[in-house]
């Protein structure tokens, strides 16, 4: 449904590139990249890695998307606005600067999908989760939002958080789950399934999953034969 991509600034710090920190180059800009996924019919997810470079991607975004009005693709804007439960030593757990993410996104398309997370590091340990505090932070952050949300939530740490994000379900009906995972995580697909059959309307739960694990859920689910 969606195609999904980091957004970092390149070596000379003013040209968005499709990379993620902390490699600093890439053989693909941001503008080559809307231009060959609005020709698709997938809808687009922008994954920004710094505050420094959301402001010129969503120019650049604004004018892609207009001179492509024809295709009208959906739109996600993702960022980790918040410290989670984060320890790595090979990648920054510095969170988005939420209110410049959240400012500039509402500015420049306030009909977007909002996808925000809580930075997670590359390894997370079985005992990681999603503590009370870190959700309650997001639901201040957001109370003045207007536009859809959708929390993105590591897989891996579902099983310990479940109660935290239903009640983040709760709190609107335009609010939805996107369970992602890395490639070398091991998530426990019981809790995914449980997670899945305990949210009401299943159109409020997306997945972003490495093909392996997507085919186990799916399994599990009786939607794969």
């Amino acid at each position: 449904m969606m195609i999904e991509a980091d957004v970092s600034l390149g070596e000379d710090d003013k040209t968005p590139i499709m990379a993620h920190p902390p490699i600093t180059y890439s053989d693909l800009s941001l503008t080559e990249f809307l231009k060959a996924v609005l020709n698709s019919r997938k809808g687009i997810k922008l994954d920004f890695k710094t505050a420094a470079v959301i402001e010129p991607s969503l120019k650049i975004l604004k004018g892609e998307v207009k001179s492509h009005e024809h295709t009208s693709p959906p739109i996600w804007l993702n960022a980790d606005i918040l410290l989670g439960p984060c320890e790595s030593v090979l990648v920054s757990c510095d969170a988005v600067d939420a209110h410049i993410f959240l400012s500039l996104c509402t500015k420049f398309f306030p009909s977007a999908t909002l996808s925000v997370g809580w930075t997670t590091g590359i390894f997370p340990s079985n005992d990681d989760y999603y503590e009370w505090p870190m959700v309650h932070s997001m639901r201040d952050l957001l109370a003045n939002v207007t536009q859809p949300v959708t929390f993105a939530v590591r897989a891996k740490m579902v099983g310990k958080s479940m109660e935290q994000m239903l009640w983040l379900l709760s709190l609107s009906d335009t609010y939805t789950l996107t369970i992602w995972s890395g490639i070398l995580d091991y998530p426990e697909i019981k809790d995914l399934v449980t997670l899945h059959n305990k949210v009401g309307d299943k159109k409020r739960i997306f997945y972003d999953l490495p093909p392996y694990q997507l085919a186990k859920i799916l399994k599990e689910l009786k939607l794969l034969a």
